[in-house]
C-alpha cells in the first residue's frame, strides 16, 4: 500500500536540539502541550479538532507547543544556519512487532534575523519563547500508531507530567 507523508512547517519554523542543556542543568527547550488534530491554521498556527484514541479518520496532524530557553535563542542567534534539529517519529503497530512508518528529520529553523528579534522580545517579557510545530500523515492505515518526539541524536525528548516528566511519545488508534 503506498502512503504520502506530508510536513507542515511554521514560516519560518525551527530546529532544535533538545538533548543540549544550558549551563545550569536545564533543557534548552522543552515541549509544553500536544495535540492529535485533524488540521492545522497556517495563520493562527493552532490546531483544529482535538482528536482522542480510537479515532476514524484517513488524515491526522502531531500538534507540538515547543517552550525555548534564553540560552537557546543565544545558541540559535550563534549559530551560523541557525539549525537545530528534532524529528516526528511516526511508527505503525503491527501484529509482533513495531515498524516504522516514517523516520524523517524535520527541517525545522529560525534563520531570519527578524524572527530572532521577535523571540527576544519574548523572551525579555517572559523568560521564554513559545514555538509551534507539526507533521502529519495521510492515508492512514488502522491499527496503533505512535509518534516520538526525539533530538539530533535519536532521544526523546521529555514532557511535563503528573509526576515530573516523561517521554514525548504518544499513541492513537486509528479505525
Amino acid at each position: 500500500m503506498h502512503r504520502f507523508v506530508r510536513f507542515f512547517f511554521l514560516v519560518p519554523a525551527m530546529c532544535l536540539a533538545v538533548s543540549s542543556y544550558a549551563a545550569h542543568g536545564q533543557q534548552l527547550v522543552t515541549v509544553e502541550k500536544f495535540q492529535w488534530t485533524d488540521a492545522v491554521d497556517r495563520g493562527t498556527r493552532q490546531y483544529g479538532q482535538i482528536f482522542a484514541s480510537p479515532v476514524r479518520t484517513k488524515e491526522l496532524y502531531c500538534w507540538v507547543q515547543l517552550k525555548g530557553s534564553p540560552e537557546l535563542l543565544e545558541k540559535l542567534r550563534n549559530t551560523p544556519d541557525g539549525k537545530y534539529f528534532i524529528r516526528h517519529e511516526w511508527y505503525r503497530y503491527g501484529v509482533d512487532r513495531v515498524s516504522a512508518d516514517l523516520n524523517v528529520g524535520i527541517p525545522l529553523s529560525i534563520g531570519r534575523e527578524e524572527d530572532l528579534d521577535k523571540l527576544s522580545y519574548e523572551v525579555d517579557a517572559k523568560g521564554y519563547f513559545y514555538w509551534r510545530v507539526w507533521s502529519g500523515k495521510k492515508r492512514l492505515s488502522r491499527g496503533w500508531w505512535r509518534v516520538d518526539i526525539v533530538d539530533h541524536s535519536g532521544e526523546i525528548l521529555q514532557c511535563p507530567g503528573d509526576k515530573g516528566t516523561r517521554p514525548c511519545s504518544f499513541d492513537i488508534r486509528v479505525q
